[in-house]
């Protein structure tokens, strides 16, 4: 018998008169040896406390399966990962995202951080949204309500200009152009792909 219902269930026969102390000690165990007396609020609070180290236990046993679950899916919105793992810029087997140093680059600078985006590859040589033709290492598609048209960006070493749009570019998304299709599909062979975006300012 645990202890809460012995408590329990030891008070109410006690009331009753149908059972003594020192006869029911040794249900209630080595604290209620030799006859000891307790009042129907000692048993009430021997109850509650037996409930408060279950709840304890309960609790601890559920903090400790949280703290088993990968980082990416503790929070509460299933959709939402940490910034910890979107953090992956660039993967071994994955086409490089602003790794090339162009003359563009090397007149501007890392201004202001503008957040965390998810990263995809197009390719398609022609005429973009803004009228400028397409460029590898330079051209990149955005929601123009995020990113305005003609923004200039840095992406890890590389600036990038703001030039096109895409149906499903929404939000904080940038579609980077490339000169193949390999380049572009490769962009997220592993799956889902993020990155650091900065504001260019001009040196």
């Amino acid at each position: 018998m645990n202890l809460k219902k012995a408590a329990v269930c030891f008070i109410t026969m006690a009331l009753t008169g149908l059972v003594s102390v020192p006869a029911f000690a040794d249900e209630l165990g080595p604290a209620f040896k030799n006859g000891t007396q307790i009042t129907m609020q000692q048993g009430a609070l021997i109850a509650s406390g037996a409930e408060d180290r279950k709840t304890s236990a309960e609790a601890s046993d559920q903090n400790a399966q949280k703290s088993a679950l990968p980082a990416e899916v503790k929070s509460k919105d299933a959709d939402t990962t940490t910034v910890a793992a979107k953090k992956n810029q660039n993967r071994a087997g994955e086409t490089p995202v602003g790794v090339v140093v162009t003359e563009e680059s090397k007149a501007y600078s890392k201004g202001a951080a503008l957040g965390n985006f998810q990263i995809v590859g197009y390719y398609g040589e022609g005429k973009t949204y803004s009228g400028a033709y397409t460029r590898a290492n330079h051209t990149v598609a955005a929601d123009t309500d995020v990113l305005p048209l003609g923004t200039k960006i840095f992406i890890g070493d590389t600036v990038y200009t703001v030039e096109d749009i895409g149906s499903a570019v929404k939000g904080n998304m940038i579609d980077i152009y490339f000169d193949s299709y390999e380049e572009a599909a490769n962009v997220t062979r592993l799956g889902r792909r993020y990155a650091d975006v900065y504001a260019a300012v001009k040196k």
